[in-house]
């Protein structure tokens, strides 16, 4: 565990699970700090935090209920989706909730959650914000140990990035980018009306979820990633027929906000097949 601020650090060694969750979380507890706070600062957060700004982003309640959750036993991978989906205030919009949505008094939310399996060499990843609806996939890198022996692995089995490679590693990161725009889509869709529509998705999201269980313990390499790819578009294309078209149902100030933030997207994006979806889900 490696805390840092500017060029100062602390970091403690770990032989557990442990938690963060956007602060400075080592205290008196490091097993060693940078040589020119040795005997200065006891304390690594309370040298460097600001309590204030910490408690009214929520990061303190994200972390004591992420410690919670963590003793409750919540290690396998459908244990760690319910904890990364956690939205235990009931609201919607809080800074409190691991699952983050913005358009509270406070706004942020998450851009993408994931997590990495040390038993299968699975990582489990939603390519887009809300994993209350979102599906976890599964992606497994491999990489050879130098680029002399011939180009590793990455998601997709895209390979590493050489000099004659730049056309395909800028296709790449486009389709990474366009893959994030849909998931979005589906997220910004279900805010509309965002309980309602999250109970309706629940057993389309648990069924496209369970194929993905069965296709990690079957599949791999390109053909996982491949298969996990087109599961998610035809769960996103079903899920968004269920959220449906129509206008935001909620409080005034997160109707405004999101309303804002859904305007400026559809304004801004240049695909013409995405900005037909935006115009028809989000207006």
């Amino acid at each position: 565990m490696l805390d840092t601020v500017n060029r100062y650090y602390a970091y403690k060694k770990l032989d557990r699970n442990y938690n963060i969750s956007n602060k400075i979380s080592l205290k008196d507890d490091f097993d060693e700090i940078s040589p020119e706070l040795q005997g200065k600062a006891r304390n690594f957060e309370g040298r460097f935090t600001n309590p204030i700004v910490s408690y009214f982003a929520g990061a303190y309640h994200r972390e004591t209920r992420g410690w919670e959750l963590m003793q409750r036993g919540y290690h396998a991978p459908a244990g760690v989706m319910s904890l990364l989906q956690d939205r235990y205030t009931g609201h919607i919009a809080s800074m409190r909730n691991i699952g983050m949505i913005a358009g509270g008094l406070v706004s942020s939310q998450a851009t993408a959650s994931l997590f990495y399996d040390y038993d299968t060499e699975l990582i489990w990843y939603t390519e887009g914000p809300c994993p209350e609806i979102q599906l976890f996939k599964p992606l497994k890198f491999k990489y050879r140990k130098s680029y002399d022996q011939g180009t590793g692995t990455g998601p997709c089995s895209t390979a590493m990035p050489q000099t004659n490679d730049s056309f395909r590693q800028a296709r790449d990161e486009n389709e990474g980018i366009k893959r994030w725009k849909y998931n979005n889509l589906l997220f910004r869709a279900v805010l509309k009306d965002y309980d309602t529509n999250k109970e309706r998705l629940h057993p389309v999201l648990t069924e496209y979820q369970n194929q993905l269980f069965r296709l990690a313990d079957e599949t791999n390499g390109e053909e996982l990633c491949r298969q996990a790819q087109a599961i998610n578009r035809e769960y996103i294309g079903r899920a968004l027929r269920l959220a449906g078209e129509g206008p935001l149902k909620a409080g005034m100030r997160f109707t405004r906000y999101w309303s804002k933030e859904n305007e400026a997207l559809v304004e801004k994006e240049d695909d013409g097949e995405l900005k037909e979806l935006y115009t028809r889900y989000l207006r």
